[in-house]
């Protein structure tokens, strides 16, 4: 068995923490600030998601060479296959019925 050393708690994380709960200041989100940074959530969504499948795809191309193999199984490229094809929608804007 190997012995794991515990990972420490950091202090100043601890006291960031407790100081957004105390505010009412969160800069987190698109609206957090105005800035000429901030996109549009489609674009923001479509930037999220494509890193799962260029990572995917990068490891997969990547991975056969530093092993030392000629190629991957056909099931691990059917199910990267699945992953990126698998057509996600961007959250629509549901309007309230009220």
């Amino acid at each position: 068995m190997l012995d794991v050393p515990k990972p420490q708690a950091n202090p100043r994380k601890n006291q960031i923490t407790a100081i957004q709960w105390l505010t009412d200041w969160y800069p987190m989100g698109k609206t957090s600030i105005e800035s000429r940074l901030n996109i549009s959530g489609k674009w923001g969504w479509m930037a999220m998601e494509s890193v799962g499948f260029i990572t995917l795809l990068y490891i997969m191309y990547t991975l056969p060479a530093e092993l030392g193999l000629a190629s991957l199984p056909w099931g691990n490229w059917t199910m990267a296959g699945c992953f990126v094809s698998r057509s996600p929608r961007p959250p629509s804007r549901t309007q309230s019925a009220s």
